[in-house]
């Protein structure tokens, strides 16, 4: 069994984005402070956290992946890494750690690379639980008095990842995408940062950390910081090494696991093959054009920023927009 995925993760910079989405190239993630003794030292006494403390709004949220697009148009030499796709970590997690029956999938083709996000997800609402988010910002204010995000920023970063395709084929896909960072240490290190309800013995917890495994994964993080808790009182701190939780999710039972990395691997390969071959240079129908109007705008921001003025001739550029439905064995329509 694979303890750890093959996929190649390299991250190329990092940004921050506003409560009002503007964006600040070159801004780096916060780093861990004094509070790592709490899981460097296993003997000292949990702190005591209120992870029931509201948490303020951090901003409009991303529906087209528009930081991106925004680090893009001011940063155009990143397309120097010549992605073949263009898009978010919280697709690639989807798509790695789900076993979903539909999926509609919005894809551009600009330039010769495709963007693509959901279309159907409500997921990039506010999250429902902050516990997260205020276990984090222990482990990186600046100060003991620091207000818990009074800045409204999100720190991301911003990564090439190199997809393995069929081995017939050969080769790989490169992806660009864009996530958060929870952390780094003063060697760079990214840490996700990560509380769960409940006993890491629990079936829960062994059906959940798929997710968690593959955020950690695509964040270009080796380790988690991993808190456990009751109700809204934090139980436990401990880091988790990546690598180390497929291992504990076949303990029970190793020639069944519940979840298996390469079982990510083989969905996210599917998908890439599926909308490289279904997204041509055609144009697409007025539906899907309607539901792409605000991605189209920042993309043409962008295209104005990147494209050579032979791209820009309207009788040369052919760009795609097709709506994919991806359920399961990969069928599609448009």
């Amino acid at each position: 069994m694979e303890c750890d995925s093959k996929i190649k993760i390299s991250t190329i910079d990092y940004y921050h984005r506003d409560g009002v989405m503007n964006v600040f190239c070159g801004e780096f993630p916060k780093k861990l402070n004094g509070n790592r003794i709490y899981f460097e030292d296993p003997l000292l006494p949990v702190p005591q956290i209120n992870l029931a403390k509201k948490s303020p709004n951090a901003g409009a949220s991303e529906i087209y992946m528009e930081s991106l697009l925004k680090y893009i148009r001011q940063n155009s030499s990143t397309l120097k890494y010549k992605p073949h796709f263009v898009t978010t970590r919280h697709l690639l997690c989807y798509i790695a750690s789900e076993d979903y029956e539909l999926l509609k999938i919005s894809a551009i083709r600009m330039n010769g690379i495709i963007y693509l996000f959901k279309t159907d997800d409500n997921t990039y609402l506010s999250h429902h639980s902050n516990h997260s988010e205020k276990f984090r910002h222990f482990f990186t204010k600046s100060s003991a008095r620091e207000d818990f995000e009074s800045d409204e920023v999100v720190r991301k970063g911003v990564f090439i990842a190199e997809i393995p395709k069929d081995q017939k084929e050969g080769g790989f896909w490169k992806v660009m995408y864009s996530g958060v960072v929870a952390a780094i240490d003063e060697s760079m290190q990214h840490y996700e940062m990560k509380v769960f309800g409940g006993s890491l013995d629990d079936i829960a917890w062994k059906v959940r950390c798929c997710s968690l495994y593959w955020q950690a994964v695509f964040s270009d993080s080796p380790s988690i910081i991993l808190g456990t808790r009751e109700w809204k009182r934090l139980e436990t701190i401990r880091l988790l090494h990546r690598s180390d939780i497929p291992p504990m999710v076949a303990e029970a039972d190793p020639k069944n696991p519940i979840w298996k990395v390469e079982d990510g691997e083989k969905r996210l390969q599917a998908f890439l093959d599926l909308v490289a071959k279904k997204v041509t240079t055609r144009v697409s129908p007025a539906t899907s054009g309607r539901i792409l109007v605000g991605f189209w705008a920042l993309l043409g921001r962008i295209m104005d920023k990147t494209a050579t003025k032979a791209d820009q001739d309207p009788t040369n550029f052919r760009p795609t927009s097709d709506l994919i439905t991806a359920g399961a064995g990969f069928g599609s329509h448009y």
